[in-house]
């Protein structure tokens, strides 16, 4: 895991008619969006929860770079056509607004209210309805969470 771009935080906003989304400043720096005002949206890497990836260019590019080392056959092939050929670039516009494509919209559930999660590498865009559900964490995930991270911070610190 690459630890330059580490994205942390949470806005909510409402979608407009015309799919698009204020995107926050915050954010510009780490999405490369000083050099270019272009990103990639993508489908989330999930088989049961719908929501969307925001990269910025050199982000997808590492992205592309650990598909293109998945073995040549059949499964590579559907995970091309479901992911990769999915993902569109977007151009933030003269408002600093993302227009999403219908596509990815349709695909992620959102109709209105919308929440942008800062998600470590990547941005996650999620239906608000759909985000509500998902937050949930039983015990026994936070517990194994919780054991995972205090045994990794104690090899950093060599106890």
């Amino acid at each position: 895991m690459s630890t330059g771009t580490l994205f942390h935080g949470r806005k909510d906003y409402r979608l407009d008619a015309k799919g698009r989304i204020p995107f926050p400043a915050i954010w510009y720096e780490p999405l490369g969006l000083a050099e270019s005002n272009r990103v990639v949206v993508a489908r989330g890497l999930s088989s049961d929860e719908k929501y969307l990836e925001v990269f910025s260019n050199d982000g997808w590019k590492e992205r592309m770079k650990i598909v293109y080392e998945f073995p040549e056959g059949r499964t590579r092939n559907r995970f091309i056509r479901w992911y990769i050929s999915t993902a569109e670039t977007v151009e933030l516009d003269n408002h600093n607004r993302l227009r999403l494509p219908k596509s990815l919209i349709d695909f992620s559930g959102v109709i209105k209210d919308v929440v942008l999660l800062g998600s470590i590498e990547t941005l996650q865009i999620w239906a608000k309805e759909l985000l509500e559900g998902a937050d949930a964490v039983d015990d026994t995930d936070f517990d194994m969470v919780f054991d995972y991270m205090n045994s990794v911070r104690k090899s950093f610190k060599g106890d």
